[in-house]
C-alpha cells in the first residue's frame, strides 16, 4: 500500500511505515491521520514500526485532540514509533506520550529513526 503520505520501506528485512505530515494544514493533518490510523488498526497487534515526519505541521486544538485519540486507539498495534522533525518542539513528544500512554521517540534525522526502529525490531527477535 502506498498513498501520497503513507509509504513503506524495508531495511534489513524489517518493514517500516512512514507517515509524512510535513507542511500539512490542520485539516490536511486530520485527513492523513485518519488514513494512517485506519491502516494501523488493520495490522496485527504489536507489529507496526512507524516513522512520523512532522516538520512544519499546522496544529490546532482539534488536530491535537485527534492525534492523542489516534495514538491511544492504535497503541495495541504499534511495536515502536519515531517522530522526525520537531526540532525545538521536541518537548511536545513527551507531552503527547504522557497524554496518550505511548512511548514515541523523537529524532532529528530520518536515518537515525530508521536505524533505531530496525535495531528495536531485531533486538526483540533475539
Amino acid at each position: 500500500m502506498n498513498t501520497n503520505h503513507l509509504t513503506f520501506e524495508s531495511i534489513d528485512g524489517v518493514e517500516i511505515a512512514i507517515a509524512d505530515y510535513r507542511g500539512c494544514t490542520p485539516e490536511e493533518f486530520l485527513q492523513r491521520l485518519r488514513v494512517t490510523s485506519d491502516w494501523v488498526v488493520s495490522q496485527p497487534t504489536h507489529s507496526v514500526l512507524m516513522i512520523t515526519l512532522a516538520a512544519g505541521i499546522g496544529y490546532s486544538p482539534d488536530a491535537m485532540r485527534s492525534l492523542v485519540h489516534m495514538l491511544r486507539e492504535t497503541k495495541p498495534y504499534v511495536r515502536a514509533s519515531a517522530v522526525v522533525g520537531l526540532g525545538h518542539l521536541s518537548l511536545l513528544v513527551r507531552v503527547i506520550n504522557h497524554l496518550s500512554g505511548r512511548s514515541l521517540r523523537g529524532f532529528e534525522a530520518i536515518d537515525d529513526a530508521k536505524r533505531w526502529l530496525v535495531d528495536t525490531a531485531l533486538d526483540n527477535h533475539a
